[in-house]
């Protein structure tokens, strides 16, 4: 979901994320892809080395660009759903998916509504696949952080989490 948030968009304004997965998946030798196919010169060429520990995402962030179609190629843009080359970033993303089940635990879904980074609609997507699994919504909460973005709503999560745990404990 978030690769077609992110492709569907004129600007990402974290592109560290995006690279970092991309290095990630590619030193992992989940991809075949070549860096070339999916991002434009010269990000291609910086995304294999910015990642060796010694830069923070800022740093990594000012080499990038925010503007999608500056830093992914127009064929990753427009043929990344259906061309055979792709397939093994697609796959990559899919192993890396968390999917809902069945679960008995009580679970706590939070997101910032404002949040541009990961968007609202993946938490809304796994709530609804908890759901359809048949868990209660007495077992899995969803509790959007109204007016948060990715970075300010990180307070108010933990304080969230911390109640909700000790709600556990209690009960």
């Amino acid at each position: 979901y978030i690769n077609d948030y992110v492709l569907d968009r004129q600007e990402y304004p974290m592109p560290y994320f995006l690279g970092y997965i991309f290095n990630s998946y590619y030193n992992l030798n989940l991809i075949t892809t070549l860096i070339e196919e999916v991002f434009k010169d010269p990000y291609d060429s910086k995304i294999l080395s910015l990642y060796d520990g010694t830069k923070s995402g800022e740093a990594i962030n000012n080499e990038l660009t925010t503007k999608v179609p500056l830093l992914f190629t127009e064929d990753y843009i427009a043929n990344y759903n259906t061309d055979e080359k792709y397939s093994s970033i697609k796959l990559a993303l899919q192993d890396n998916s968390i999917e809902a089940w069945k679960t008995t635990t009580p679970t706590l879904l939070l997101h910032g509504s404002e949040d541009t980074f990961v968007p609202p609609m993946v938490t809304n997507k796994i709530y609804q696949d908890f759901l359809l699994e048949g868990v209660g919504a007495d077992e899995v909460l969803m509790v959007p952080l109204q007016g948060e973005t990715h970075q300010s709503g990180i307070l108010k999560a933990g304080v969230a989490q911390i109640t909700f745990f000790l709600g556990i404990k209690d009960a």
